[in-house]
């Protein structure tokens, strides 16, 4: 009988023993993915000032610039920009006044070769975030 007791509680130390091991490996994978997705959002906030700053210095689109932050972040980031217009009347003086609205799409991801990478996205190492900001230049 004691043997028989011996293998049981040896059984479940063992399980309980594989369930903490896989309970801090999933930890671990998460703690990592968590400083992965902070670094994108400091990638990300880096391009959308910089394709602000470059859309309202030339009152144009410049899209499919693309900046490489792999060093300093380990992402690179695609930032596109569109540009539309609004005829919005006249003012006192009786011009004309057009406004231009940019759209800025800023799409940053830690893949070696390009941004997004559909073969990557299955990896759990793999991060991608988009983020859009609207900016006029009135």
């Amino acid at each position: 009988m004691g043997a028989i007791m011996a293998i049981v509680i040896l059984v479940v130390l063992a399980a309980l023993a594989g369930a903490l091991v896989r309970f801090g490996t999933t930890q671990q994978v998460t703690i990592a993915q968590d400083v992965l997705m902070a670094r994108a959002d400091a990638a990300l906030r880096a391009a959308t000032e910089w394709g602000q700053y470059r859309a309202l210095q030339n009152k144009a689109c410049t899209t499919g610039g693309t900046l490489d932050l792999r060093a300093e972040t380990g992402f690179r980031v695609v930032v596109d920009c569109k540009k539309e217009s609004f005829d919005e009347g006249k003012n006192n003086l009786g011009t004309p006044v057009t406004i231009g609205i940019f759209t800025i799409t800023a799409t940053a991801c830690n893949s070696p070769t390009s941004c997004p990478d559909s073969a990557m996205a299955i990896s759990p190492a793999y991060i991608e975030r988009q983020r859009v900001t609207i900016v006029t230049d009135e």
